[in-house]
């Protein structure tokens, strides 16, 4: 890990830094979660699928499938899906 001493900075200069720091961290964020319109509940993705849900469980506890958890629930990404399902 990189060590940054930081000394006598002005308050609008450190303002800025943590600025484009927070922008850049929420842009990553944001960008690496699909809008609604794409998601999938677990039984939407199961019959997208056409897998049983004990076998779209499995692939979800294996990691072997791309998903989303928001607190308990369970979202896929359908162009995601599409993708795994292409094996890309």
């Amino acid at each position: 890990m990189e060590t940054l001493q930081i000394t006598q900075l002005s308050r609008t200069e450190l303002e800025s830094i943590i600025q484009n720091n927070v922008t850049s961290a929420v842009s990553k964020v944001l960008g690496s979660i699909p809008q609604n319109d794409d998601l999938l509940s677990f039984k939407d993705a199961a019959k997208f699928l056409n897998l049983a849900a004990p076998t779209l469980y499995r692939h979800t506890s294996k990691g072997t499938i791309p998903f989303l958890k928001r607190g308990k629930k369970i979202l896929f990404s359908r162009e995601k899906l599409i993708k795994w399902m292409h094996g890309e």
